[in-house]
């Protein structure tokens, strides 16, 4: 199987797998590419005889600096769906995607937890003024 590798994998309390990777620059094939890291974190969770029931979902959290889509979406979230009634096929797949150029909230706009992650994640380096933070892991990371 192709090697491939990225930036942080993690497991929430539910099993859920997730797989974070950021990316400064766009390329072929990185659509292609993230979608086969996610196929293939999910495919090596079995080993030979394992029942398919065991298999977790996993989800892909990729930040980019760049503009990947034809959007002005921040966040872009996509999963199996039927393509005439959007009947949803499976959870066990899910793409999420974070257009830094997109964010242009200043902290005291962000309101929610994920606004403040994206803000951080866009600004850390060039920040000289440490926000209020409640979040103890934002706190940390900062």
């Amino acid at each position: 199987m192709k090697d491939t590798s990225v930036d942080v994998k993690a497991t929430l309390e539910n099993k859920t797998k997730v797989i974070i990777e950021m990316q400064i620059l766009n390329h072929d094939g990185f659509e292609s590419r993230i979608l086969y890291n996610t196929a293939k974190n999910y495919a090596n969770q079995l080993e030979r005889g394992d029942k398919y029931t065991l298999l977790n979902p996993v989800i892909a959290l990729t930040i980019v600096n760049f503009n990947m889509f034809e959007t002005n979406k921040v966040k872009s979230s996509y999963k199996l769906f039927e393509k005439e009634s959007f009947t949803q096929y499976s959870d066990d797949i899910e793409l999420v995607f974070i257009e830094l150029p997109k964010f242009d909230k200043t902290f005291e706009a962000c309101e929610s937890i994920e606004d403040k992650w994206i803000y951080f994640i866009k600004n850390a380096r060039d920040l000289t003024v440490v926000p209020q933070l409640q979040d103890k892991n934002l706190k940390k990371s900062l």
